[in-house]
């Protein structure tokens, strides 16, 4: 600082003097990565973190990129790529301040290996300027997987094939790369061993085939043919399925692997009519009986059958049915006139037709069919018998469950169908939950609930083929009704051994009693 200069020459005579001024830096050399963990998908669109310096250098620093692991990830500096194991980025004292993007891309490798994590890492820098000499940061990766092991077959459904030779394919590959070799066998289950043959490349049509996938053809698809045969019976189309595995392979993966294909094969043998309007094959003494059909339309080709019935009602029955049939029960046969009954049954389901039969004599059955080749089924009577409980009258009881019981002996060992009779005294029908119970413990729920302060369920039949529901109906329920259940979940347990009905009163104030009940089986 220069000498003062002051009128007071004291002052004036003073000498200049010098005062040194430091500056101190506090901005220290460093970058920053923008994120410490990132992932994306294999095959996927880029993610992306960004690298940037604390400061503006003296000169150039460059920063290395680095994937840990280039199978699982790979970078670039653009989002177009190209992408590379390795790259490096390089801040000017300019451009020391502005972020530089480091686009990450998860390479395909048609393996089902699972999500994999790597490290990318970023640095050490390198520069002429000594401050500029840092440490390398990571980043954790994630590539997460898109591979399945799996077994491709296509079609899993809707083969064609014939008795006569006709032939379908299918084609199966894997999903992704094995690592190791997948052994894929193909076969036919016994239970469809009637139906067809398999075979693949030049190997004759049998009841198994084998195919084998490697690292090399796990995406070529392989070829299945399926071969129909040929039988004598007249069994209609016959559904059909072929098994895909399972598989075995040392890749834990591809391990224990299945498809199933399903398919129809046609027949090939055609139906012929029996019996006539005036000559009806004679089916006393001959049930269950196994009949043909001509092909045709049901008006001009049908099969004519008679059989001796006493008064009252009795169902006839068609099963095993290779083509949908319509079967019709006449009084005399002439089936214009009289008739008692009709039912139109589905290819391969069973069905009846129930007639009421006036007086003793001789009724006519007709089965006809659209069919192309005809149809084949049997024809059986469903008898049918009332059991009736011996047990009551038994108590109804305020906030308690009663049961009541009734044995069956000698009845069906499959239910075709089953009908619960009851009558019950009670002040106050609302209270009342009733269901029955088969022998092998199946409940049926029958009414709950229903009749408010109405009184009593008189004489009530219950009967899935009601026209109208126990909900809808008025005490004392005289009549027939549907369930609130249903009775077919019934069909085809064994009738045979202790029903009961379990009544539940859930209110106070109103007792009653169970006076009768009586289930009807066929």
């Amino acid at each position: 600082m220069g000498g003062p200069t002051s009128a007071d020459l004291a002052f004036d005579a003073l000498p200049a003097s010098s005062l040194t001024v430091t500056t101190v830096d506090t901005d220290s050399a460093g970058f920053t990565v923008s994120a410490t963990t990132i992932s994306h998908t294999e095959g996927g669109t880029p993610t992306s973190f960004t690298v940037v310096l604390n400061k503006r250098p003296m000169a150039d620093v460059t920063l290395p990129v680095v994937s840990g692991n280039s199978a699982e990830g790979v970078i670039s500096t653009s989002a177009g790529g190209p992408f590379t194991a390795t790259l490096g980025l390089t801040f000017t004292n300019a451009d020391a301040l502005t972020p530089q993007t480091v686009y990450v891309k998860g390479p395909t490798d048609d393996v089902d290996d699972g999500d994999r994590t790597y490290t990318i890492t970023v640095g050490p820098t390198t520069s002429t300027d000594t401050r500029w000499q840092l440490a390398s940061k990571t980043v954790s990766a994630i590539n997460r997987d898109v591979d399945v092991a799996a077994l491709v077959v296509n079609p899993v459904s809707g083969l064609v094939t014939g008795e006569g030779g006709g032939t379908a394919t299918f084609t199966v590959r894997l999903a992704s790369k094995p690592m190791q070799t997948v052994t894929v066998p193909v076969s036919v289950p016994a239970v469809s061993s009637g139906e067809v043959r398999v075979s693949s490349g030049a190997g004759a049509p049998a009841t198994s085939t084998t195919l084998y996938f490697t690292a090399d053809n796990w995406n070529t698809t392989q070829q299945v043919t399926v071969t129909g045969q040929d039988d004598a019976a007249l069994d209609g189309t016959r559904p059909y399925n072929i098994s895909v595995g399972t598989t075995t392979s040392g890749d834990t993966k591809y391990n224990g692997l299945s498809r199933l294909v399903s398919g129809q094969n046609g027949d090939n043998e055609v139906g012929h009519s029996e019996g006539t309007a005036l000559a009806p094959v004679n089916l006393d003494g001959a049930l269950p009986y196994a009949g043909q059909v001509d092909p045709g339309s049901v008006t001009t080709a049908y099969s004519d059958y008679s059989l001796a019935r006493p008064a009252g009602n009795v169902t006839i029955t068609v099963t095993g049915a290779t083509a949908g049939v319509t079967l019709t029960v006449d009084d005399d046969g002439d089936f214009t006139s009289g008739t008692l009954c009709t039912a139109t049954i589905a290819a391969f389901a069973n069905g009846a037709c129930t007639a009421t039969v006036a007086s003793a004599g001789r009724i006519y059955i007709r089965v006809a069919t659209t069919g192309g080749n005809g149809a084949g089924y049997t024809l059986d009577v469903v008898t049918q018998t009332t059991y009736s409980s011996v047990d009551v009258p038994r108590s109804i009881t305020d906030l308690a469950t009663t049961y009541s019981s009734l044995a069956v002996s000698g009845g069906p060992t499959s239910l075709w169908k089953v009908t619960v009779k009851l009558s019950i005294t009670h002040g106050y029908d609302g209270d009342l939950d009733i269901y029955v119970i088969a022998p092998d413990g199946t409940q049926v729920q029958l009414s709950t609930d229903n009749g408010g302060s109405g009184d009593n369920y008189s004489n009530t039949i219950f009967d899935d083929a009601a026209a109208t529901s126990i909900t809808l109906g008025t005490p004392p329920f005289t009549g027939t009704y549907r369930p609130e259940g249903l009775l077919s979940a019934l069909n085809g347990r064994n009738a045979n051994g202790t029903w009961q009905l379990r009544v539940y009163d859930d209110a106070g104030g109103n007792m009653g009693s169970r006076t009768s009940w009586s289930v009807t089986v066929q």
